[in-house]
């Protein structure tokens, strides 16, 4: 007997779990036959071997070491239940399946071939310096334990044998595969799920995002994006083709196409694998998490979420394959490819609407517009087609069409680009859009290289050409001679 299981026979104690990661098994297996016949992708026909068959829930423990090191899956008690978890991992959440697995591997040995009963070198194997070494633990004071060596020859088998037994077999790699990583596979990949609606009557929306901060290390600014709560109004119309609005760093409604990533992507958000778990300081600064390179912060109906990004991982390419992330209150290091992490590239403008205002024209009260000789008041009254009527600096308007177009032609003030430095130059033009629950004021200041700067709610937000605003002066004086509106520039 292997000092290894001396060891484990004398010093087996009960141990303490902790309770967030361990993992519950329920299984059902089909009865075994016993000995039968099977035939490979090579047709040749194979004898299999069943050596034992053990009910998984009478495993006590299960000791691995492998090549990436040791590790042990203990069973526990609580409330009534039997719970399998490693221990030392019992702060973080496992995947039950992994576990599961292991347990279901390792109840049941049989063997694809019989190689030879009194082998004369185990070496030739693998089997005197073997890749794993399995013990298994059962009620009643059973034990097994497995080597396994080299891979065969044959595709899709593996060399192994007991430890107390001179015979050689193979085994279906299957078999083996989740004995021969390390214990980091063991850990949940799936990083955040919402909270899920106990019965049906229960209709919070617990995948509702309330808002999202990201702060990168590449920009002057976070990017906000948080509900819109003028969907909570049932008599108001929103223009808004989403849930969300972006507020940081300018106001816009997102474009529910270019915008659908940023949201929803942290609803289905799994790691491709596990760096480390539990990292020193040295191994933090190592993946990029001494200086990280930024973060995003989920404010969730459903449970808050965080992750903050290190380094980028760099493929054989040369190429970005993705980044090293960790999760907030997990001390754990994961692999995210670029596609589960829009956070880490997004700009403003890309995925939100290209419009910086839309504001129902039945939701206003009026229309100001004043600088560079105007000034211009427009009061409405009317929530539909039926009742609409304006007054034009106090005189009633009778051709309500061309206000609508005019206006229309407001509404198609472009986002063009981002311009966020402080300027006080006074406005060439101000435009002053207002109703019971809008006030947005546009603020128009003439820049450089035939571009004109806009503040949007007094913040400087936009540049945009200066061609638009000459347009709009255009339309202010053909709205006054009563000549038709010209909607490009």
């Amino acid at each position: 007997m292997s000092s290894r299981v001396k060891g484990i026979l004398a010093g087996l104690i009960v141990l303490v779990i902790l309770g967030v990661a361990a993992a519950v098994v329920l299984i059902n297996r089909p009865e075994d036959s016993g000995d039968a016949t099977v035939t490979t992708a090579a047709t040749e026909p194979l004898t299999s071997r069943l050596i034992y068959d053990i009910d998984p829930a009478k495993i006590l423990s299960i000791f691995i070491t492998n090549e990436t090191g040791s590790y042990d899956i203990s069973r526990y008690s609580v409330d009534g239940r039997d719970l399998w978890s490693i221990e030392e991992y019992a702060s973080l959440p496992l995947d039950s399946n992994f576990i599961v697995g292991i347990m279901t591997n390792v109840s049941t040995f049989t063997a694809a071939r019989v190689v030879t009963d009194t082998p004369s070198d185990i070496s030739v194997y693998g089997l005197a310096e073997p890749r794993a070494e399995v013990i298994t633990l059962f009620d009643g004071g059973e034990m097994k334990d497995m080597l396994i060596g080299n891979p065969s020859p044959t595709a899709g088998e593996t060399y192994v044998k007991l430890a107390d037994d001179d015979t050689v077999y193979t085994i279906a790699d299957a078999k083996v595969a989740k004995l021969l990583v390390s214990k980091n596979e063991a850990i949940a990949k799936t990083v955040y799920t919402p909270k899920q609606a106990a019965s049906e009557e229960d209709t919070t929306p617990y995948a509702r995002i309330n808002k999202m901060t990201i702060d990168r290390s590449d920009l002057t600014y976070d990017i906000v994006i948080e509900y819109d709560r003028r969907k909570d109004d049932p008599d108001r119309i929103v223009s808004n083709q989403t849930l969300y609005q972006m507020t940081s760093p300018v106001t816009l409604d997102l474009d529910p196409d270019r915008a659908e990533p940023t949201i929803g992507t942290v609803f289905s958000l799994t790691a491709s694998a596990v760096t480390a778990a539990f990292p020193d300081e040295a191994t933090l600064a190592e993946y990029g998490f001494d200086e990280p390179f930024g973060s995003v912060k989920f404010d969730i109906v459903g449970g808050p979420f965080g992750m903050t990004f290190g380094n980028e991982i760099i493929g054989e390419d040369g190429k970005v394959t993705g980044r090293y992330c960790m999760v907030d209150d997990l001390d754990v290091i994961y692999e995210f490819t670029t596609d589960k992490l829009p956070w880490t590239t997004i700009k403003p403008l890309e995925i939100t609407s290209s419009l910086v205002t839309a504001n129902y024209i039945f939701d206003l009260d009026g229309v100001s517009i004043t600088g560079s000789g105007f000034d211009e008041q427009f009061l409405q009254t009317g929530t539909s087609d039926e009742d609409f009527a304006v007054t034009h600096n106090g005189q009633n308007v009778a051709d309500t069409q061309s206000y609508k177009t005019f206006y229309q032609f407001l509404l198609r003030l472009p986002a063009e680009e981002l311009f966020l430095e402080d300027v006080s130059d006074e406005p060439v033009l101000t435009v002053h859009i207002y109703g019971e629950d809008i006030d947005d004021t546009l603020e128009f200041i003439h820049s450089d290289n035939r571009r004109t700067i806009v503040k949007y709610n007094g913040v400087t937000s936009f540049k945009i050409k200066t061609s638009y605003v000459n347009r709009l002066i255009d339309n202010i004086k053909l709205y006054n001679e009563g000549k038709p509106i010209v909607t490009t520039w």
